[in-house]
C-alpha cells in the first residue's frame, strides 16, 4: 500500500490513536483485498517521509502490521469465511 493518509485538518492526535486514519487504512485494505481475491498478504513501506518513523511504525503495529523485510511491513489478509448452513 502506498500513499494512504489523511490531510492534517481531518487527523486527530497521534497516528496510532486516530480513528479516522485507522478507518481509512481498513477501507483501503478491504478494497485491495476485493480487487486481488487470491492475495494472502498486504504490505507497505516501513517509512513514510510525511511522518516521523517511530510514529508511522506505531500506526502500522496498531493496524496489525509487522516487519517483513528491511524496508517493508506487512500482514496477512483476513478474509471472512462464509457461514455453513446447518439443517435442523
Amino acid at each position: 500500500m502506498w500513499e494512504c493518509f489523511l490531510h492534517d485538518f481531518v487527523r486527530v492526535g497521534a497516528l496510532e490513536d486516530d480513528a479516522n486514519m485507522a478507518m481509512l487504512w481498513h477501507s483501503v485494505e478491504t478494497f485491495l483485498a476485493g480487487q486481488f481475491p487470491q492475495s494472502t498478504q498486504i504490505a507497505t513501506t516501513a517509512f513514510d517521509p510525511m511522518f516521523e518513523t517511530d510514529e508511522y511504525q506505531q500506526l502500522l503495529a496498531a493496524l496489525g502490521y509487522a516487519p517483513v523485510a528491511k524496508a517493508a511491513w506487512g500482514k496477512a489478509i483476513e478474509r471472512s469465511q462464509p457461514k455453513k448452513e446447518t439443517q435442523s
